[in-house]
């Protein structure tokens, strides 16, 4: 085993798990998504790699999507069921008739 691969690999998993339990699943997870846009920009910025098009429009997405995940929006209530049928999609409803006999 390398011992330059499997202790920043064990750090980042102490990192990783550390940060679970401070700010929670939801937030860390937005986080691992932007991984790849921070490699490509320290790739673009340290080995003087190209960017394309796509690429930084993936990257851009990425951060869109971890900020929209990690917004703190207000909660919506509730809105009741009118009937049976517009809370529970038909197909749900035949399968429980079907296994209740």
């Amino acid at each position: 085993m390398n011992p330059l691969g499997a202790l920043p690999t064990a750090l980042a998993y102490v990192l990783y798990y550390r940060a679970v339990s401070q700010v929670g699943p939801a937030t860390t997870a937005a986080a691992m998504f932007l991984v790849p846009a921070f490699g490509l920009s320290c790739a673009w910025m340290s080995l003087g790699e190209s960017i394309s098009l796509t690429q930084a429009l993936g990257a851009a997405l990425m951060f869109v999507g971890a900020w929209l995940n990690s917004r703190r929006a207000a909660p919506r209530e509730a809105t009741p069921c009118r009937s049976r049928s517009t809370c529970v999609p038909e197909v749900w409803m035949a399968v429980g008739e079907a296994l209740r006999g």
